[in-house]
Protein backbone atom coordinates (compact mmCIF):
# COMPACT_ATOMS: atom_id res chain seq x y z
CA UNK A 1 0.00 0.00 0.00
CA UNK A 2 1.55 3.01 -0.89
CA UNK A 3 0.61 6.34 1.10
CA UNK A 4 -0.82 9.66 0.63
CA UNK A 5 0.62 12.57 1.93
CA UNK A 6 2.83 10.26 4.32
CA UNK A 7 -0.64 8.75 5.70
CA UNK A 8 -1.54 5.18 4.60
CA UNK A 9 -5.18 5.06 2.77
CA UNK A 10 -6.26 2.62 5.63
CA UNK A 11 -6.22 5.47 7.68
CA UNK A 12 -7.74 8.12 5.67
CA UNK A 13 -10.92 9.90 6.01
CA UNK A 14 -13.28 9.22 2.89
CA UNK A 15 -16.78 10.88 1.92
CA UNK A 16 -18.95 9.18 -0.74
CA UNK A 17 -20.70 11.61 -2.54
CA UNK A 18 -23.11 9.65 -5.09
CA UNK A 19 -24.84 6.33 -4.46
CA UNK A 20 -22.63 3.48 -5.75
CA UNK A 21 -23.92 0.13 -8.08
CA UNK A 22 -21.30 -2.18 -7.60
CA UNK A 23 -23.32 -4.46 -10.16
CA UNK A 24 -20.95 -6.79 -12.10
CA UNK A 25 -18.22 -5.58 -10.06
CA UNK A 26 -16.02 -8.12 -8.60
CA UNK A 27 -14.85 -7.68 -4.95
CA UNK A 28 -12.46 -8.98 -2.18
CA UNK A 29 -12.45 -7.43 1.50
CA UNK A 30 -9.36 -5.46 1.69
CA UNK A 31 -6.46 -7.50 4.23
CA UNK A 32 -5.66 -4.41 6.52
CA UNK A 33 -7.75 -2.77 8.84
CA UNK A 34 -9.47 -0.18 8.26
CA UNK A 35 -8.82 2.82 10.86
CA UNK A 36 -9.75 5.82 9.11
CA UNK A 37 -13.37 6.86 7.89
CA UNK A 38 -15.96 6.07 5.37
CA UNK A 39 -19.01 8.51 5.47
CA UNK A 40 -22.09 8.46 3.22
CA UNK A 41 -23.81 11.34 3.84
CA UNK A 42 -25.62 13.47 7.01
CA UNK A 43 -28.26 13.51 9.72
CA UNK A 44 -29.00 9.97 11.74
CA UNK A 45 -31.98 7.53 11.44
CA UNK A 46 -33.58 9.35 13.99
CA UNK A 47 -34.46 12.31 11.29
CA UNK A 48 -37.25 11.28 9.13
CA UNK A 49 -35.64 11.60 5.90
CA UNK A 50 -33.27 9.33 5.46
CA UNK A 51 -29.89 11.04 3.50
CA UNK A 52 -27.37 8.56 3.51
CA UNK A 53 -25.98 6.85 0.62
CA UNK A 54 -26.64 3.64 -0.71
CA UNK A 55 -23.91 0.82 -1.86
CA UNK A 56 -26.00 -1.35 -4.20
CA UNK A 57 -25.56 -4.65 -5.67
CA UNK A 58 -22.31 -5.70 -3.77
CA UNK A 59 -21.83 -9.06 -4.23
CA UNK A 60 -18.88 -10.95 -1.69
CA UNK A 61 -17.90 -14.32 -2.91
CA UNK A 62 -14.41 -14.30 -2.05
CA UNK A 63 -13.22 -13.34 1.56
CA UNK A 64 -9.59 -12.09 2.17
CA UNK A 65 -8.36 -15.68 3.14
CA UNK A 66 -6.01 -16.91 5.88
CA UNK A 67 -4.60 -19.59 6.42
CA UNK A 68 -6.99 -20.03 9.46
CA UNK A 69 -9.42 -17.48 9.10
CA UNK A 70 -11.52 -15.52 6.34
CA UNK A 71 -13.37 -12.27 6.66
CA UNK A 72 -16.57 -11.27 4.07
CA UNK A 73 -17.36 -8.30 4.35
CA UNK A 74 -16.67 -4.57 2.93
CA UNK A 75 -13.65 -4.23 6.03
CA UNK A 76 -12.64 -7.17 6.76
CA UNK A 77 -11.14 -5.96 10.05
CA UNK A 78 -12.17 -2.38 10.79
CA UNK A 79 -10.95 0.22 13.98
CA UNK A 80 -11.96 2.91 12.79
CA UNK A 81 -15.24 4.71 11.55
CA UNK A 82 -18.26 3.92 9.10
CA UNK A 83 -21.38 5.67 9.29
CA UNK A 84 -24.24 6.76 7.18
CA UNK A 85 -24.54 4.27 4.75
CA UNK A 86 -27.71 1.81 3.15
CA UNK A 87 -26.78 -1.28 1.71
CA UNK A 88 -29.38 -2.35 -0.68
CA UNK A 89 -29.74 -5.79 -2.59
CA UNK A 90 -25.65 -6.88 -1.77
CA UNK A 91 -25.00 -10.66 -1.33
CA UNK A 92 -22.58 -12.63 0.77
CA UNK A 93 -22.30 -15.74 0.32
CA UNK A 94 -19.39 -17.99 1.62
CA UNK A 95 -17.12 -19.99 -0.54
CA UNK A 96 -18.44 -23.98 -1.06
CA UNK A 97 -15.48 -26.03 -0.85
CA UNK A 98 -14.00 -28.47 1.82
CA UNK A 99 -11.30 -26.40 3.10
CA UNK A 100 -13.37 -23.75 4.56
CA UNK A 101 -14.23 -26.69 7.14
CA UNK A 102 -11.31 -25.88 9.18
CA UNK A 103 -11.29 -22.15 9.15
CA UNK A 104 -13.03 -19.54 11.50
CA UNK A 105 -15.78 -17.19 8.95
CA UNK A 106 -15.98 -13.52 9.94
CA UNK A 107 -19.40 -12.48 8.31
CA UNK A 108 -21.05 -8.50 8.02
CA UNK A 109 -21.70 -6.35 5.71
CA UNK A 110 -19.83 -3.23 7.11
CA UNK A 111 -17.00 -5.61 8.85
CA UNK A 112 -16.38 -9.16 9.58
CA UNK A 113 -14.26 -8.22 12.63
CA UNK A 114 -14.62 -4.77 14.71
CA UNK A 115 -12.13 -4.05 16.44
CA UNK A 116 -13.47 -0.85 18.58
CA UNK A 117 -14.63 0.74 15.68
CA UNK A 118 -17.37 3.25 15.24
CA UNK A 119 -20.29 2.29 13.68
CA UNK A 120 -23.42 4.09 12.98
CA UNK A 121 -26.52 5.01 10.86
CA UNK A 122 -26.20 2.13 8.71
CA UNK A 123 -29.04 0.45 7.20
CA UNK A 124 -28.80 -3.19 5.89
CA UNK A 125 -31.71 -4.78 3.39
CA UNK A 126 -29.22 -7.71 2.04
CA UNK A 127 -28.23 -11.73 1.97
CA UNK A 128 -25.78 -13.83 3.66
CA UNK A 129 -25.63 -17.33 2.65
CA UNK A 130 -24.17 -20.10 4.30
CA UNK A 131 -25.16 -22.44 1.30
CA UNK A 132 -25.47 -26.27 1.97
CA UNK A 133 -21.57 -27.59 2.03
CA UNK A 134 -20.19 -27.72 5.82
CA UNK A 135 -18.52 -24.85 6.93
CA UNK A 136 -16.21 -23.77 9.56
CA UNK A 137 -16.84 -22.00 12.64
CA UNK A 138 -18.74 -18.91 11.89
CA UNK A 139 -19.34 -15.82 13.29
CA UNK A 140 -22.36 -13.74 11.55
CA UNK A 141 -24.26 -10.43 11.61
CA UNK A 142 -26.24 -8.02 9.47
CA UNK A 143 -23.40 -5.15 10.61
CA UNK A 144 -20.70 -6.75 11.67
CA UNK A 145 -19.59 -10.61 12.13
CA UNK A 146 -17.62 -10.46 16.01
CA UNK A 147 -16.46 -8.04 18.16
CA UNK A 148 -16.73 -4.94 19.78
CA UNK A 149 -17.15 -1.63 19.36
CA UNK A 150 -19.47 1.45 19.55
CA UNK A 151 -22.67 0.26 17.32
CA UNK A 152 -25.29 2.84 17.25
CA UNK A 153 -28.73 3.61 15.14
CA UNK A 154 -28.13 0.58 12.65
CA UNK A 155 -30.77 -1.55 11.08
CA UNK A 156 -30.68 -5.08 9.20
CA UNK A 157 -34.23 -5.97 7.24
CA UNK A 158 -31.72 -8.58 5.39
CA UNK A 159 -32.11 -12.33 5.10
CA UNK A 160 -29.08 -14.23 7.21
CA UNK A 161 -30.13 -18.18 5.91
CA UNK A 162 -27.98 -20.53 8.20
CA UNK A 163 -29.42 -23.22 5.99
CA UNK A 164 -30.45 -26.32 7.87
CA UNK A 165 -29.59 -28.39 4.93
CA UNK A 166 -25.63 -28.83 4.96
CA UNK A 167 -23.70 -31.64 3.82
CA UNK A 168 -21.56 -32.96 6.94
CA UNK A 169 -20.88 -36.18 5.10
CA UNK A 170 -17.51 -37.20 5.24
CA UNK A 171 -16.00 -34.04 6.83
CA UNK A 172 -14.39 -33.39 10.63
CA UNK A 173 -15.31 -29.75 11.72
CA UNK A 174 -16.11 -27.51 14.14
CA UNK A 175 -19.70 -26.44 13.25
CA UNK A 176 -20.16 -23.79 16.05
CA UNK A 177 -22.29 -20.70 14.35
CA UNK A 178 -23.02 -17.35 15.72
CA UNK A 179 -25.26 -15.48 13.88
CA UNK A 180 -27.11 -12.11 15.08
CA UNK A 181 -29.06 -10.01 13.10
CA UNK A 182 -27.25 -6.75 13.29
CA UNK A 183 -24.03 -8.41 15.84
Amino acid sequence: QTPYNGIAYTNHNYVITKDIDMRNLPYTPPKEEFKGSLVGGTGTLEDTINSNKVIKNLSITNPYNTETEMYYGLFSKLSGTVSNINFDNCTINLLQDDSVVTKTSYVGFVAGVSNGATISNIITNSTIGFGTLGVGKTYAGGIVGYGNGNISYVANTGNINGNADHNFTGLTLNAIYQIGGIL
